[in-house]
């Protein structure tokens, strides 16, 4: 591959010597008599699609690949993610993919390794892993059902270019879910016609950036917020700064809101992110936090009228109760709602 990451020697360009947009060689000089080309770049790439249909063709694992089609979600507990709303929405988009419980449903994930153990060092390599949701939540997560897919080469990032780096694994994950591919299920002793999708990817948000192609710099950094954010440019450097910028999410009555000194010199914050309805009688609270929406109030009809005003403003998912939000558990009783952080204490504890 091109040292630079333009260019993948692959397919089409696989006789090629030069990189097409910057020009640079693909082989080193030649330092000696030796005979064999050393490339300056080697992207290690190992294919998915065997080590997919070994999992079907052991006793071990063939009768795990279908554990989410028996496993019964409990109402506001999460335990694997076939309980997303994510998982459900997929099953209704492509319900010929969801027929078959056999089929394969992963995640990506990417991040930088460095070899040598200190990030001080110049170089560093980026790595490409797989994971298997077809199997229960013990086994997703244990090392040897996690795949290495790729390993792309330093000394520096890809940055944008890694969808360069990608394309081998994007053709191969392409090629499971059109041209599928005929496997062994031990467990049922027969074959099928095995199909693969990639459900979404897993990245810390430097990396996230460089996957989704999403700049994760300036002040359009928060995919989320995009322009509608408090995001400010410092005066020295010039550069975007996000800090003291979430304000607008506390109580109107809290006293950062108004503290002129320690924060954000000079400002009060007055926006709110924080909404109150009131017709007659009744009162709805309606309550934003990135892109989440927490609506209650004293009349259900008035809920249901809300929330239809809002579907035909922006698209709009209804997950129904809430149970728990962010590490506050959320009871409902008679009297009304129970907020406590008992598990979020108990976890700290244990």
């Amino acid at each position: 591959m091109c040292p630079d990451f333009y260019m993948l020697y692959y397919l089409e360009n696989v006789e090629l010597t030069e990189c097409m947009t910057c020009g640079h060689s693909r082989y080193k000089p030649k330092t000696g008599r030796g005979k064999t080309l050393m490339a300056y770049k080697k992207l290690r790439y190992f294919p998915i699609t065997p080590r997919l249909q070994r999992l079907f063709m052991s006793s071990r694992t063939a009768e795990h690949m279908i554990w989410h089609q028996s496993h019964h979600a409990v109402d506001g507990v999460m335990v694997h993610p076939f309980d997303g709303e994510a998982w459900k929405h997929f099953n209704s988009v492509h319900p010929h993919f969801s027929a078959e419980s056999r089929n394969v449903r992963l995640g990506l994930c990417t991040n930088r390794f460095n070899l040598f153990g200190s990030f001080a060092a110049l170089y560093s390599c980026w790595l490409v892993i797989l994971t298997v949701y077809n199997l229960p939540p013990g086994m997703c997560i244990r090392p040897e059902f996690i795949f290495l897919s790729m390993v792309i080469p330093g000394l520096s990032s890809p940055g944008q270019n890694i969808d360069v780096c990608l394309r081998p694994l994007i053709d191969e994950l392409t090629q499971l879910w059109s041209s599928r591919a005929l496997t062994y299920d031990i467990s049922r002793k027969q074959n099928f016609v095995m199909r693969a999708a990639l459900m979404w990817t897993i990245n810390d948000f430097p990396a996230s950036g460089m996957v989704s192609g999403w700049s994760t710099h300036g002040k359009l950094a928060c995919p989320y917020c995009i322009e509608n954010n408090k995001a400010f440019m410092l005066t020295n450097k010039g550069k975007s700064s996000f800090f003291d910028c979430h304000h607008h999410f506390l109580s109107l009555n809290h006293r950062y809101r108004k503290n002129r000194n320690d924060f954000f010199v000079g400002k009060v914050e007055k926006d709110t992110s924080l909404c109150i309805f009131s017709a007659s009688t009744n009162i709805c609270y309606l309550l934003v936090y990135v892109d989440d929406i927490l609506l209650t109030g004293s009349n259900s009809l008035l809920l249901q009228r809300l929330i239809q005003l809002q579907s035909l403003e922006f698209k709009l998912c209804d997950l129904g109760p809430v149970y728990y939000f962010l590490g506050i558990e959320v009871q409902f009783t008679g009297m009304g709602l129970l907020l406590r952080q008992y598990k979020y204490t108990l976890d700290i504890l244990t």
